[in-house]
């Protein structure tokens, strides 16, 4: 048999095969633990979602600043810190409006001088009339102690080497991975078949800097040269606006994440809005009170920051630990720790494969141990009662080793003040937002028959898996575990209703002693 098969029936004699039919719908899979948030760093792509993991965070974002930097020090070491345990993080750096990246832009003429320039960031860069080359950074740093090297010009070939170099202790050496081969046609290939057109190399080869050529040139112009960049800055302080624009970035829905944190900003009116998205995105959010203060001033900044949300939980970190990179001692916050305790619960096994441990509370000996060494308390006044940090919603450390509590910032005394409670709830609607995927725009016979089955196979394993318990009140809720209605509301509109009993947490234990005749 030869040519096309029919894959429809029609009125000609013949035989056809028609398409496959699958129901088997399934929901779930996809990463585990994967956190967001937004930091001050040495280098790293503005405006950008930067996708960094235990491996390559510091490649990407640079070395964490130093202490005497205060507070712009913390991102990178909370962001290491929550990195220890997740998967990956994407990450928005944030500048203030003052920062720049600079240029190089090569003459036509031979006698005359390269133009050095600086540009905000989020502006493009045009080739300016008389240059035919214009090159600029794209990674983000400012490239103060980095040159454009341009070497082997072959006028047969019409081909030369276009390098850059950084200065490490006063001497110039290759940054790895930046040497290419290249030319100006735009219809220049290698020997093996690939672009040799410079913007083109740049781009496709992931380098760390891009170029602009101009339209029309003549080889002759290009010449041996080493021109270092110039104007590059960091800038000053982020403003508030400035953490705003960055943290927007994170709604998009381009990305998914369970887990976000505050990274070491201490503004109430930014947390704020931290939290209003980790609201929008059902993902627990993770800040810290200020670690400087006692648990006393503690309790009263949390107080005059007036912040509410089931997916926010505070945590208080008064102690200095080992600097890994200056040495010494150095205080930084604890939401980047308490991102990986969470991340750890995740990925404890739950025995059933397709359940992650959300319902694991991130605090205890066995997910609460905070990774750091030479543990010094800051404070040796100041102190709260246990009762008092419980009515604050502030999560201690017990000696800064271990996260010794499991609370939301949710003062209303329902489930919903503990953090296992949310983690359950977003990992279950996430999960239902699948299945309705899978169901909507669909009749009404497919939406019932699919949806109802669906939903029942998301919430029976998590009864398997221990997320879900028998209910405590069966008197009031029966027997089942769960309960899924499924009601069509008008031709358009189908509501589910998912009650659920969820299992608690061994947060309070008392031991009581009887003694025997």
């Amino acid at each position: 048999m030869s040519g096309m098969i029919s894959q429809f029936i029609t009125e000609a004699a013949g035989i056809a095969v028609l398409p496959p039919i699958d129901n088997n719908y399934t929901t779930g899979g996809g990463d585990v633990a994967v956190g967001a948030c937004v930091v001050i760093a040495p280098k790293g792509p503005v405006g950008k979602v930067i996708t960094a993991t235990a491996d390559n965070w510091e490649d990407l974002l640079g070395r964490p600043l130093p202490m005497n930097q205060g507070t712009k020090a913390e991102g990178l070491r909370q962001l290491k810190d929550a990195l220890d345990d997740l998967q990956y993080c994407h990450v928005i750096r944030v500048v203030a409006d003052d920062a720049r990246y600079p240029s190089i832009a090569l003459p036509t003429v031979a006698e005359g001088a390269a133009v050095k320039s600086s540009h905000a960031y989020g502006t493009s860069l045009s080739l300016a009339n008389g240059h035919w080359l214009a090159v600029y950074p794209v990674d983000g740093d400012p490239s103060t102690k980095r040159r454009m090297v341009i070497s082997d010009v072959d006028s047969t070939t019409e081909r030369f080497t276009l390098s850059f170099q950084e200065q490490i202790s006063g001497e110039w050496q290759s940054i790895q991975g930046e040497s290419y081969v290249v030319g100006v046609s735009v219809d220049d290939v290698d020997d093996s078949g690939l672009t040799a057109y410079l913007p083109n190399v740049l781009e496709e080869r992931a380098s760390r800097f891009r170029a602009e050529i101009a339209t029309t040139m003549d080889f002759s112009v290009v010449k041996g040269s080493e021109e270092v960049f110039e104007g590059g800055t960091n800038g000053g302080d982020p403003t508030l606006d400035n953490w705003k624009t960055a943290w927007d970035l994170l709604k998009t829905d381009d990305i998914d994440f369970n887990l976000c944190f505050a990274a070491g900003n201490y503004d109430p009116s930014a947390i704020a809005h931290m939290i209003t998205i980790a609201d929008g995105r059902l993902a627990q959010f993770r800040f810290d009170v200020p670690p400087w203060l006692t648990e006393v001033a503690a309790k009263q900044w949390l107080a005059d920051a007036n912040l509410e949300s089931y997916q926010a939980s505070c945590f208080h970190y008064p102690y200095k630990a080992t600097d890994e990179w200056y040495g010494g001692k150095s205080v930084w916050g604890l939401s980047g720790a308490a991102t990986a305790a969470k991340a750890k619960c995740f990925a404890t096994p739950t025995g059933h494969a397709a359940v992650k441990g959300a319902h694991f509370s991130a605090a205890g000996e066995k997910r609460g141990t905070v990774n750091r060494r030479g543990i010094e308390p800051l404070h040796l006044t100041g102190k709260l009662q246990p009762t008092e940090l419980v009515k604050a919603r502030i999560n201690p450390v017990a000696k800064g080793k271990m996260i010794n509590d499991c609370l939301n910032i949710w003062h209303k005394n329902n489930y919903l003040r503990f953090e296992h409670t949310t983690a359950i709830l977003n990992d279950l609607c996430h999960e239902f937002l699948q299945a309705a995927a899978v169901v909507q725009f669909e009749p009404d016979g497919f939406v019932l028959e699919n949806l109802q089955e669906l939903a029942d196979k998301i919430c029976k394993k998590r009864y398997e898996a221990g997320a879900f318990v028998e209910p405590r009140n069966p008197n009031k809720d029966g027997k089942n575990p769960y309960r899924i209605t499924l009601k069509q509301v008008e031709i358009d509109y189908w509501h589910i209703e998912v009650a659920y009993a969820q299992t608690g947490v061994a947060r309070r234990i008392a031991i009581q002693p009887r003694l025997m005749a």
